[in-house]
């Protein structure tokens, strides 16, 4: 009885495969190490947690200790401060994250940002050059 080409060594493989059995199929190759964290991800995330906690330390004492808002804040600085060891942070990192943060917020808002500085420079819907008209009489 003859074999099915499938079965016949050296011929071809069933419908539909394109490397023969035992080899390796062709595409990206496995993985061969785990990914390693981004540290650079990992510090910046660590300076937001510490102004975090900045501000709950600021926010404590205006809304009260006693009031729920007040016992919600403690309760989450607490578990804040003990995932954020003391020094794991420098002024540096801070500046830079939050630097980083209003940097993506003006992108993500253009509108917006033109809106501010047009206020800061003497006004909104004003053509350059050209004073308000006065007021009627």
């Amino acid at each position: 009885m003859p074999m099915p080409p499938a079965m016949v060594p050296g011929g071809p493989g069933p419908v539909g495969q394109t490397t023969p059995p035992g080899q390796p199929a062709f595409g990206p190759s496995p993985q061969v190490t785990s990914p390693v964290p981004n540290e650079g991800h990992k510090a910046a995330g660590m300076a937001f947690l510490a102004q975090a906690v900045r501000l709950l330390e600021k926010a404590i004492p205006m809304l009260g200790a006693e009031s729920n808002q007040g016992r919600e804040a403690v309760q989450a600085l607490g578990k804040l401060a003990r995932t954020l060891p003391a020094g794991s942070t420098s002024q540096g990192q801070e500046h830079n994250a939050l630097r980083n943060m209003m940097m993506e917020q003006q992108q993500q808002n253009p509108m917006l940002a033109l809106m501010r500085q047009k206020m800061q420079q003497g006004g909104v819907g004003q053509p350059s050059g050209q004073s308000p008209a006065p007021p009627p009489m």
